[in-house]
């Protein structure tokens, strides 16, 4: 497998973080080294957490400054809204609303992704987690099989081979092996090199290099030729002592099952020892946090100040646009709705209760026109002056019609009506006609 160093490449934020002056809270410049048991180290880390807290006071503070000045000092909103710039602050404050719902998007995405790095870190940390305790759980399995199981045994076949002092000595021999097997169990290099001992360890699983030799492999090699030693053992007692003293082959019998589910946890703590899985996690942890959960939480420090700004900058904006808003309205809604010409007038009269309503001429049950009906003269094309047509739109629909009036004065009336609304059109026409005669002259 190749080393950590090819699978594993710092990003360059990493770096840039690495490289950010490190100060401490006596305003002195510190080592910029991963110490986190270093008060200059804690300290550096302190102080950015106060410049966060601060910037963000300061803030709040010219925040609430500004709003109060706007509400207690308040300027002319006429000479106000009719400056050339006046739509940027409404601009500004679209603009600054759009940035601040881009930078809380990017700031969610930067804390989904803190949450996989720190995910991933957890994961790879309970994966290393289990190696370990599988790693405890069998050489605690075995020692305690070697001190109980095998010394009670031991301890019969003395009893048993107590008239045959070759056989007792090979029980001796036999004891001496378990007890150094328990010795590599428990670690003898640690004893003897107990500062150089985890620096070692460490190294091996971080690099994971081939040509780095396993620290357990030593201990691992004299458990196995103790076992086999052992095994050889038992099998002579088995093949020369057992016709002998026929009551000692369930003792042998067991000690042989021992030592084969002891070599059988051996092969089993030789591969969970090997550098590789625990190298894998500890890459995968590597990853999960350098990459996935520093990038985001780089994302969701810097768009939060991002969206903290842009935030005051839209809460700034907003007041004045609202009040260029509001002045705008009322300008609009200074227009005289006497004026026949304001667009405002048609609607206004028609919600007015006291107006007085023209009825209809035109028959809409008769749209077919009757046979005894009055007839109108042949369409032509109308010279009526300015003050007809006005009085005539006035007439049949008390506000200025201008080109939704198709028929009224052109020669066209309506299909047809009866001889009393068509005297009542002419006296109605003729008064309006003397009332506003002299209004519309060319």
């Amino acid at each position: 497998m190749s080393s950590a160093r090819v699978d594993y490449i710092a990003p360059w934020w990493t770096y840039w973080l690495h490289n950010f002056p490190h100060i401490n809270l006596r305003f002195q410049p510190a080592d910029n080294s991963f110490q986190p048991g270093d008060e200059n180290y804690q300290q550096s880390l302190m102080f950015l957490g106060c410049v966060a807290a601060a910037g963000l006071g300061l803030n709040l503070l010219c925040l609430a400054v500004y709003l109060s000045c706007l509400c207690c000092c308040r300027k002319d909103e006429e000479e106000e809204s009719k400056k050339p710039n006046s739509c940027c602050v409404t601009w500004s404050a679209v603009a600054a609303g759009l940035i601040t719902c881009v930078a809380v998007g990017v700031g969610f995405y930067g804390n989904s992704e803190t949450n996989d790095g720190v995910y991933q870190l957890t994961y790879s940390l309970y994966n290393a987690n289990h190696t370990l305790g599988g790693v405890d759980s069998l050489v605690t399995g075995t020692m305690g099989n070697m001190k109980s199981s095998l010394h009670q045994h031991l301890a019969r076949l003395d009893e048993i081979f107590a008239t045959r002092g070759d056989y007792v000595q090979t029980l001796q021999f036999m004891q001496q092996m378990a007890d150094n097997v328990i010795k590599q169990l428990l670690g003898a290099h640690t004893c003897m090199f107990p500062a150089a001992w985890p620096e070692n360890i460490v190294h091996y699983y971080i690099y994971c290099n081939q040509t780095l030799s396993n620290p357990f492999q030593q201990p691992l090699t004299i458990f196995q030729r103790s076992l086999t030693t052992m095994q050889i053992q038992i099998q002579g007692l088995l093949q020369f002592a057992v016709p002998l003293f026929p009551t000692a082959e369930r003792d042998l019998l067991g000690i042989q099952h021992l030592l084969n589910s002891s070599e059988a946890s051996l092969h089993q703590l030789t591969a969970l020892l090997d550098c590789r899985g625990l190298n894998k996690d500890y890459l995968d942890a590597m990853v999960g946090v350098c990459y996935d959960g520093v990038e985001g939480v780089l994302y969701l420090c810097l768009f939060s100040i991002l969206a903290a700004c842009a935030f005051t900058v839209m809460l700034c904006a907003i007041p004045r646009a609202w009040r260029q808003i509001a002045c705008r309205e009322r300008d609009y809604d200074d227009i005289d709705e006497e004026d026949p010409f304001n667009p405002r007038a048609r609607r206004i009269g028609s919600q007015n209760p006291n107006h007085t309503n023209m009825h209809s001429f035109c028959s809409y049950s008769s749209s077919m026109g009757s046979q005894n009906s009055l007839h109108p003269p042949a369409p032509a094309v109308s010279n009526a002056p300015m003050s007809d047509y006005m009085n005539q739109t006035a007439l049949f629909g008390g506000n200025p019609r201008y080109e939704n009036v198709p028929l009224i004065g052109r020669g066209s009336p309506p299909p047809s009506y009866s001889p009393s609304m068509r005297a009542t059109y002419l006296s109605m026409t003729e008064e309006q006609s003397r009332h506003f005669g002299n209004d519309f002259q060319a």
